[in-house]
């Protein structure tokens, strides 16, 4: 599932919260944040591995690792269990971070408030939500997406940096 893979290994996680207002939620649930590793080479090689291994396993259940509808809102529960079971059964991807880890949730919250700031400063409306970042503004352009996604990548990043924790930027 070649956009699963590319929300899998997003920027960060709070991006999926954006993400998931735009297009709805993914088969394959949230996506973890890379973490940064002296080794990235051989974190890279892990996780090509692992989608290698998870895109073997969904193809062997019947379903095509690569038809973009399975990640849909719709998509089949078989697929979405299928795609459950087979990342579960090739274990943690490698170079993620702790989505339960205070510093990775406190850099989440301050990328969402990050993100829903640069909406404001385009003059976009935020829609009230629970959870900042995770609304998108009617009518925002991808330039304009793009832009503020890019800023709040980085709050995402000096807040790591500043709990200990330092990813390195692909």
């Amino acid at each position: 599932m070649r956009s699963i893979r590319t929300s899998t290994i997003a920027t960060a996680a709070g991006l999926l919260l954006t993400a998931v207002a735009l297009t709805g939620c993914s088969a394959a649930g949230p996506a973890p944040t890379e973490k940064s590793s002296a080794s990235s080479g051989t974190d890279d090689q892990q996780r090509s591995k692992w989608f290698a291994d998870v895109d073997k396993c969904f193809s062997d259940a019947g379903f095509d690792p690569d038809d973009e509808s399975l990640q849909q809102p719709g998509a089949p529960q078989a697929a979405k269990d299928a795609w459950t079971k087979c990342s579960e059964d090739a274990g943690e991807m490698p170079g993620v971070l702790d989505e339960n880890d205070p510093a990775v949730k406190a850099a989440s919250a301050a990328m969402g408030a990050a993100l829903d700031k640069c909406f404001r400063s385009l003059g976009y409306t935020v829609p009230p939500s629970d959870v900042p970042g995770s609304q998108m503004p009617e009518g925002i352009t991808d330039d304009e997406f793009n832009t503020c996604s890019e800023k709040s990548s980085d709050v995402f990043d000096d807040t790591l940096r500043k709990n200990g924790i330092d990813r390195k930027k692909d």
